[in-house]
């Protein structure tokens, strides 16, 4: 082995982890010192950039991270300011000979990567940037024509073509610098309902737990049990990916291992990856969807944006219980089951006629797992305005969804306790209940749990009108037929 004589700045950002992280791998070598560095915004861009309920785990992964690096003899050294101004400056410090980072594909993360890289230039810097947290980059998936794909069957043929990288294992000695590091701010102050949210553990051996968990007793029922929010279905992986604890390609990768030994498909799990990566795609090459819809004729849909009605979706009491027990586990939990997602958002839309951004930024400040292009993409498909999107005269009925996914009620009574007494053939549909059973079950309609706030057929037919607006004539029975 060579002398270690070059040193690099290792710079965490959304790869908060050692195992499989390429940007950490190239720091690392027989002839290179690795410095990781953590950059925490200013106090203004932190409070600007970060809704607090994510700040508060990513504090809390930071702290776990720093001593999981001083563990194996590291040190991660904190500052807080502009990176392009505290990179260079610790580049100085360290007289170190460049720096390593994996690439960013959200718009203003890519622009903050840019200034970093043409001031490390400016030194005589090297700069080395790896692949982000895609398991695809966006440049390998692409049509016969070198475009974007923007539908998600072909996009997901062509995925699955493509091996994904193998995952890099963790470095097992660090060297700790002879430089300062500032110690975690503060925390901004928040809203007590944000405040009040419980963190998971934020350790990467906790990551690594949970996705053990899953893949032992999860992935056998994935495809079967995904749908039913009542039930524990899902991976709940989504805020270890969204930050890094766990490296979507070491997901993916333990994942197909997992299923060939266990003689099984994974192939409705591993398609929810490839979702992950196809709504990165569309934000790397159509970066506009931040900002408005992805069908840009859909700009000019003329929403009702009904204050009352936005407020009562957001606390969960719009008088349909399986909207309601998804929205008040959002403001409990942090996180809401995926199938809720869909529901949730189609009835923001679709039924109360307020703009799909509303929701997308109520989303953002409540979700752990918060990320821009899927929680984008998300929304853009339940409002038929992004690609591939859910077509825009099919309407979740709130009532049948209800029943269908949570047939007992069962989400139902965890999340709305003032219907737990009623029956499954009632608790779908309070509202239809007489006033007599209204006395017997102790749940009186505008008193204990409120009357619904729309009608979901007339919604229906106006939602129609609203969008048949920006399409050409004969666009509904085109699209019908």
């Amino acid at each position: 082995m060579g002398a270690l004589n070059r040193r690099l700045v290792a710079w965490y950002r959304r790869d908060l982890r050692l195992y499989d992280n390429p940007a950490l791998s190239l720091s690392v070598s027989s002839d290179t010192m690795a410095a990781p560095v953590f950059i925490i915004p200013s106090p203004y861009e932190l409070s600007r950039a970060i809704p607090s309920v994510q700040l508060r785990f990513l504090f809390k992964r930071i702290s776990e991270l720093s001593k999981e690096i001083e563990t194996i003899g590291g040190q991660l050294i904190i500052r807080q300011g502009e990176p392009e101004v505290e990179i260079p400056r610790l580049i100085c410090e360290l007289n170190a000979d460049g720096l390593c980072f994996s690439q960013s594909l959200e718009p203003s993360e890519h622009a903050c990567e840019e200034r970093v890289c043409r001031a490390v230039e400016a030194m005589g810097a090297a700069v080395f940037k790896a692949p982000g947290s895609s398991i695809q980059s966006p440049d390998k998936i692409l049509t016969a024509q070198a475009q974007p794909f923007q539908v998600f069957t072909p996009y997901l043929r062509k995925w699955r073509e493509n091996d994904p990288p193998t995952p890099i294992p963790a470095p097992t000695m660090l060297v700790r610098f002879p430089v300062t590091s500032e110690s975690i701010p503060s925390l901004p102050q928040s809203d007590r309902d944000i405040d009040s949210i419980s963190l998971p553990d934020a350790s990467e051996s906790s990551a690594q737990r949970a996705l053990d968990e899953f893949l032992d007793n999860g992935l056998i029922h994935y495809s079967t049990q995904r749908d039913f929010p009542g039930i524990k279905g899902t991976s709940r992986l989504s805020l270890y990916l969204s930050c890094g604890v766990l490296s979507a390609a070491q997901v993916y990768r333990d994942t197909m291992d997992r299923a060939l030994s266990m003689g099984l498909k994974a192939d409705v799990f591993t398609a929810e990856l490839a979702w992950r990566d196809f709504y990165r795609q569309i934000l790397h090459y159509f970066p506009y969807v931040e900002q408005e819809c992805f069908k840009t004729k859909y700009n000019d849909i003329q929403w009702g944006n009904d204050e009352e009605l936005f407020t009562a979706w957001k606390f969960g009491q719009t008088g349909y219980p399986f909207i309601d027990a998804a929205m008040r586990q959002l403001l409990t939990e942090g996180w809401m089951h995926n199938r809720a997602r869909m529901v949730t958002a189609s009835f923001l839309t679709k039924d109360l006629h307020i703009n799909w951004q509303w929701g997308e930024k109520h989303f953002k400040r409540y979700l752990l797992d918060a990320d821009l292009s899927a929680n984008n993409g998300g929304w853009q498909w339940s409002a038929s305005t992004g690609t591939d999107a859910q077509p825009w005269f099919r309407i979740f009925n709130p009532t049948l969804q209800a029943q269908r996914f949570d047939p007992n009620g069962d989400y139902i009574r965890q999340y709305c306790p003032e219907l737990k007494c009623l029956p499954s053939s009632i608790i779908h549909r309070p509202w239809m209940m007489s006033e007599l059973e209204q006395k017997q079950y102790g749940v009186l309609i505008g008193r204990d749990y409120p009357a619904p706030i729309v009608d979901h057929t007339q919604r229906r037919q106006q939602t129609l009108n609203l969008y048949k607006s920006c399409e050409a004539p004969g666009a509904l029975d085109a699209e019908a037929g």
